[in-house]
């Protein structure tokens, strides 16, 4: 049994839900600054009415472009003989962002910001190595927004970072935004530049800012916006890095304030390592609820076993606010992992709530996965560091084996969402999926370690799943749905996308958006996930729209909605 004594206040504190007052503010990329992926103050939406005939397509809402951002939601009281309670926030890679009343079906934005749509990237361009042969392109055809912006809700201040270049040239630039979120208003902008450890320049050619953004407010030191970094589908040279910015009402506004380069370690002279790219498949950087530390998850690079230290590919890292080495963990295996292109950064970091260890003492946790299909659980305040025989973590879970061994690892195993945490009726879960056709399963924690085997999962011939999301009432029975989008096939550009909603209690499917042809979202947004508010599901599309899910109306005089009439 369980000692829960020691720590009841820590848990109690995760009982709040993203609602405050019957508020509900989704502000960042899965939900909360720990990355849970779980909105638990949802009231309306259970395992009873998500059903085809109760709940469906509501109405779209049309932009330009693809949307590889997760959209946000936010309520707010904005004034006016039209007054506004629920705003839905989107942003493009055309470098638009829009603002739509989330209560109406109204196809016209409250506001919309052009962010350099004239001059976004093209892909044709940005795909481009050094010598001009062309590479295989993972977003496309523009690249403009592409990591989830973060809103500051205090200040009514929304940062991203859209890519744009000149016209007719291959000259790339990416630049820090803040704009007002009630009218869409340019309160600032920053070109983002940077000089790299070990000789170089920032090239925003060979930088791709698909990681969603972070958000620290911090009274002492001033509050400060996180961008992380990676490359264009593996094109040499680039590198891993974290910078931070001061937001528009610290003491330096959109002011660069520090930078962590992943790869730094300089072998020989005029020689450096490279690569170790943070992009978490769009998850962004997990804040430490103590909000003190932030973790990334970083991808393969050049660096091997005996530069563990202080080179960080391969790895999980612990920044300070000011973005210092506190702690890591690399894997033994680092060689293998960086040789085979077995990926950790594909899935972003999450912080659960405490559990107990077997003396009822609170441990605090991370969580992450990789290409391996292996789940990670770490202690935060103590991440493992590097040991070549061994990894001194609490325990790597083999999730979607395919092999006994590392070396024989496939594609179905490839794990690229970021794991989702719910406190369910039976304690809390940890649930993740595969990346192609080996489904969606949730672990139980026993302590401080998730259960081997799955108490639910569900196998589905879909390949692959997006990021999930997850709603709830709390913990309360028959209200757990978890959301994922999917596609019939692995290809992203010309698939149609599904969403689908599960019992997170069991993992049965409830809902699926190909049941009516009227519900159909569009094509399939790849590492994307829904945005669960207040009875409605946001679900971004690669078809130049934003489509709304919610519960059908069967008030007569209301206008038919989900195509089901009274």
């Amino acid at each position: 049994m369980r000692n829960v004594t020691s720590f009841t206040l820590v848990l109690s504190l995760w009982l709040l839900p993203v609602n405050s007052a019957g508020q509900t503010n989704i502000l960042t990329q899965h939900n909360n600054p720990q990355r849970t992926g779980a909105n638990t103050g949802e009231t309306r939406l259970t395992t009873q009415n998500v059903k085809s005939g109760d709940f469906g397509k509501l109405w779209e809402y049309p932009v330009r472009g693809r949307i590889y951002a997760q959209p946000l939601y936010v309520t707010i009281d904005r004034p006016g003989p039209n007054p506004v309670t629920h705003m839905v926030i989107v942003a493009t890679a055309e470098n638009w962002v829009y603002a739509f009343s989330a209560d109406s079906n109204s196809p016209a934005p409250l506001w919309r910001f052009d962010a350099g749509s004239a001059n976004v990237a093209l892909a044709a361009r940005v795909y481009l190595d050094d010598g001009g042969q062309k590479h295989g392109q993972d977003i496309t055809p523009t690249v403009g927004i592409i990591g989830t912006p973060v809103i500051d809700l205090e200040n009514l201040t929304m940062y991203f970072v859209a890519m744009t270049q000149e016209t007719g040239q291959d000259r790339f630039a990416h630049t820090l935004h803040a704009i007002d979120i009630t009218n869409g208003v340019s309160k600032g902008r920053q070109l983002i530049t940077g000089s790299v450890e070990g000789g170089g320049t920032f090239n925003s050619h060979r930088q791709n800012q698909r990681a969603a953004l972070a958000l620290v407010k911090d009274p002492a030191l001033g509050d400060r916006v996180y961008v992380a970094w990676s490359g264009f589908g593996d094109i040499r040279p680039y590198d891993g890095f974290v910078m931070s910015y001061g937001t528009m009402n610290s003491p330096n506004p959109l002011k660069k304030l520090a930078q962590f380069q992943v790869a730094r370690f300089n072998p020989t002279l005029g020689s450096r390592h490279k690569r170790g790219g943070i992009w978490h498949s769009g998850g962004g950087p997990a804040i430490d609820d103590r909000g003190n530390a932030l973790y990334v998850v970083t991808g393969d690079g050049d660096s091997r076993n005996n530069h563990a230290g202080r080179d960080f590919d391969s790895s999980t890292v612990r920044l300070d606010l000011g973005l210092r080495v506190q702690d890591y963990y690399t894997p033994s295996y680092q060689n293998f992992l960086n040789e085979n292109d077995l990926d950790l950064s594909v899935a972003g970091p999450m912080i659960p709530e405490d559990q107990p260890d077997a003396q009822g003492r609170p441990v605090k946790l991370l969580v992450h996965a990789g290409k391996a299909g292996i789940v990670y659980v770490l202690n935060r305040d103590r991440l493992g560091r590097f040991h070549e025989h061994s990894n001194d973590i609490i325990q790597e879970l083999q999730a979607f084996p395919t092999a006994d061994d590392l070396e024989h690892q496939m594609e179905p195993s490839h794990i690229h969402t970021t794991p989702v945490y719910w406190r369910a009726p039976d304690g809390g879960r940890v649930y993740v999926a595969s990346d192609y056709n080996l489904g969606i399963r949730a672990h139980l924690f026993q302590n401080e370690k998730l259960g081997t085997l799955p108490v639910a999962s569900n196998f589905f011939p879909r390949a692959p799943i997006s990021q999930m999301s997850l709603s709830s009432n709390g913990s309360q029975a028959g209200t757990g749905i978890l959301w994922a989008i999917s596609s019939p096939t692995g290809l992203v550009a010309t698939y149609p996308g599904i969403l689908y909603a599960f019992d997170a209690e069991t993992l049965e499917m409830i809902y699926s958006s190909e049941t009516h042809p009227f519900d159909r979202l569009g094509d399939y947004p790849r590492f994307n996930a829904p945005t669960i508010a207040d009875g409605k599901a946001f679900v971004p599309t690669f078809t130049n729209k934003l489509v709304v899910y919610g519960l059908c109306s069967r008030a007569p005089a209301n206008t038919c909605r989900c195509n089901v009439c009274p």
